[in-house]
């Protein structure tokens, strides 16, 4: 496995949307998909054209939720990159997850949307 961006794990929370953007950059595996990472060199499976490296797993969610902190930051981002930080990625279920039926006949309504992900209470 790929290790995450000196940058992101060395500045850990006082990280700057600046340095969120550049990293984000750098990993961005462009159009249409690398099967290499740019910036860290993780190997993408053949079929694989829509996942993350591992560093851009971390980066995508804290630059989505810290952009409007420097939006002239942002901005420097090709237009492809920036719509692409915007597309929410599928998280992959965890090994102590599974996959829930929609709803069970019992239900009066579908409680998809109300259930809890991860383990059992």
């Amino acid at each position: 496995m790929t290790a995450i961006d000196s940058r992101i794990t060395g500045a850990g929370l006082t990280v700057t949307v600046a340095t969120l953007a550049a990293v984000f950059a750098e990993h961005f595996r462009g159009l249409p998909a690398a099967m290499v990472c740019p910036g860290c060199g993780h190997r993408f499976n053949d079929t694989d054209v829509t996942g993350d490296c591992p560093t851009q797993a971390v980066v995508r969610p804290l630059l989505l939720r810290r952009h409007h902190e420097n939006p002239a930051v942002t901005e420097r981002l090709s237009a492809e990159a920036f719509a692409n930080l915007r597309l929410i990625k599928p998280r992959p279920l965890r090994a102590n997850q599974s996959a829930r039926p929609a709803s069970t006949p019992d239900d009066l309504f579908d409680v998809t949307a109300y259930r809890r992900t991860g383990g059992t209470r």
